[in-house]
C-alpha cells in the first residue's frame, strides 16, 4: 500500500465556501480544492500550487485546520486542510482535477444539504464556521 499526502484549501468569503465542482459517472459533487504533493515539494508549496491550478486563485494558506485519513485498494492518503485566503486576481484554471467541471461557492448556511464529500466534512466546516471547537485529527472519513 502505498502512502501519500493530500493538501486541500478551506477557503471562505463571507458566508460561501470555495469547491471544485465535479462529475464522476453522471453524479455532480464537490470536494475542497487541492491535491497531492509532490516529492521534494514542501505541503504550503503543494497547496498553493493545486489550489491555482484547478480554481485560478492564489491563496495564502493561514493554518492548519484539520487532518483526516482515507483508504482505498492501493493507497492510504493522509490529507491536510488548511485555511486560505485568496490573494490577487482570480486567472483561469490550468490544471483542473479528473472529473472537475469547474468551481463554485457554496453558502456554508446550506452545507448540510450540498454534496460536498466526504459528507462527515459538512458539519466539520459548518462548525468551525459558526466558532465551535472541533479535533484537528478527524480520523478516518470515506
Amino acid at each position: 500500500m502505498v502512502l501519500k499526502n493530500s493538501i486541500k484549501a478551506i477557503i471562505i468569503d463571507r458566508t460561501k465556501l470555495l469547491v471544485a465542482e465535479k462529475c464522476v459517472d453522471g453524479k455532480m459533487f464537490y470536494t475542497l480544492p487541492g491535491g497531492g504533493q509532490e516529492t521534494n515539494e514542501l505541503m504550503l508549496e503543494a497547496l498553493c500550487r493545486e489550489v491555482k491550478e484547478e480554481t485560478g486563485y492564489t491563496v495564502e494558506p493561514q493554518s492548519l485546520l484539520f487532518i483526516r485519513e482515507g483508504f482505498s485498494e492501493r493507497t492510504h492518503r493522509i490529507e491536510f486542510m488548511f485555511v486560505c485566503n485568496i490573494i490577487g486576481e482570480k486567472s483561469e484554471p490550468t490544471d483542473l482535477d479528473i472529473g472537475q467541471v469547474g468551481t463554485k461557492w457554496i453558502s456554508i448556511d446550506n452545507i448540510m444539504q450540498e454534496p460536498l464529500m466526504p459528507e462527515e466534512l459538512r458539519g466539520v466546516i459548518k462548525n468551525y464556521f459558526l466558532g465551535k471547537k472541533s479535533p484537528i485529527y478527524l480520523g478516518k472519513m470515506d
